[in-house]
């Protein structure tokens, strides 16, 4: 991914079109569902794993739209692609550099899984290209369509978004999730 057409898409198309509203019904929905409230007592729930998929989630109604969003199976392929990511990255750094890319060419199981998934969802929303334009008020506003409309040459293939869509999505999975855990290390940097 050496073109980082997905940074601009970020900072303007993200920026302008996120539907706050909806951003907060997706919260409130996916920590309804992750967080069994029984009337007053007290709730077990493990934090970290809750707060991955309750960033999942909201982060993916953005990024692909409901109801995938809400897809257990589409949400944990994309968490155990994050954690993997993680962990091979650590695995991989332990190598010398000149045995990396061989020891990376080993990672392809889990990782083809969910990019032929994610793949198969690019190929379904070009599918429907005809549509939209018939139907502009039907044409989905999220992070998946816009990396569409500015994707070009070998970016624009299936792949291509698929691809760019796993990197947007572990960027913000980790990060929004560490960050929710450790907000005093945010707030350390911001001063």
């Amino acid at each position: 991914m050496d073109i980082e057409y997905h940074v601009d898409v970020i900072r303007s198309k993200l920026t302008r079109n996120i539907h706050f509203k909806s951003v907060r019904d997706e919260l409130i929905r996916s920590l309804d569902a992750s967080i069994p409230v029984r009337g007053d007592d007290w709730v077990k729930a493990p934090v970290l794993e809750t707060m991955l998929r309750v960033v999942c989630a909201t982060a993916n109604r953005v990024f692909v739209g409901s109801p995938l969003c809400r897809n257990q199976d589409f949400l944990t392929l994309k968490l155990n692609f994050t954690a993997n990511v993680m962990k091979f990255a650590t695995i991989i750094n332990m190598f010398p550099k000149p045995l990396k890319s061989y020891i990376a060419m080993s990672s392809g199981s889990r990782r083809s899984l969910l990019l032929s998934w994610s793949q198969a969802m690019v190929e379904e929303r070009f599918a429907r290209m005809d549509e939209f334009r018939e139907d502009r008020d039907g044409k989905p506003n999220d992070m998946l369509m816009w990396l569409m409309s500015e994707s070009k040459g070998v970016e624009r293939s299936p792949e291509g978004l698929a691809r760019r869509l796993l990197a947007v999505n572990f960027a913000a999975i980790h990060t929004t999730s560490l960050n929710t855990l450790n907000p005093s290390a945010t707030m350390s940097r911001l001063q």
